[in-house]
């Protein structure tokens, strides 16, 4: 295996490597490590290093979640994204950010002839933006509400 391939490798995936004597480049890390203290040693044991590389968290990987306050004018939109939320078996509402996953972010608004509302997800891990949505909801359209529109598009996105 060449060192492009082998790079490649360990940048996506976990993996374990056993160095054996005589592969320069991986003996010198193993020596390097302090694995290895002498020649005699390196001849005859080969080392076990394990690497994993750590994932970015993805909206599939969310368990629980937690509401944040919305804008004042929001009505009663919070409320209903969290009433949905609930519904959904695969999360888990909790009371404070410092116990979620991820947190909601939301505004909504009365545009005059129906209804405006957005929502995102973001990591409390890292605090990156996990999923986005807006919805509209025209009066007389027939439309279901934005609130129902968003949470479904939110449980879809975390079911692929």
């Amino acid at each position: 295996m060449n060192f492009k391939a082998m790079k490649h490798l360990l940048l996506t995936s976990a993996v374990s490597l056993v160095l054996l004597p005589g592969y320069a480049g991986l003996a010198t890390l193993a020596q390097t490590h302090g694995s290895m203290s002498s020649e005699s040693e390196r001849s005859f044991q080969p080392t076990l290093i394990s690497l994993t590389r750590n994932r970015d968290m993805t909206i599939s990987d969310v368990r629980s979640l937690y509401v944040m306050p919305f804008e004042p004018d929001s009505g009663g939109f919070r409320s209903n994204i969290i009433e949905g939320l609930r519904a959904w078996n695969r999360v888990k509402v909790v009371s404070s950010q410092a116990k979620a996953d991820a947190v909601v972010e939301g505004a909504a608004r009365s545009t005059g002839y129906g209804f405006w509302g957005k929502i995102s997800v973001r990591s409390t891990k890292d605090n990156r933006v996990l999923w986005s949505g807006e919805a509209r909801r025209h009066d007389g359209s027939g439309d279901g509400m934005a609130f129902n529109q968003l949470v479904s598009r939110l449980k879809a996105a975390a079911s692929q």
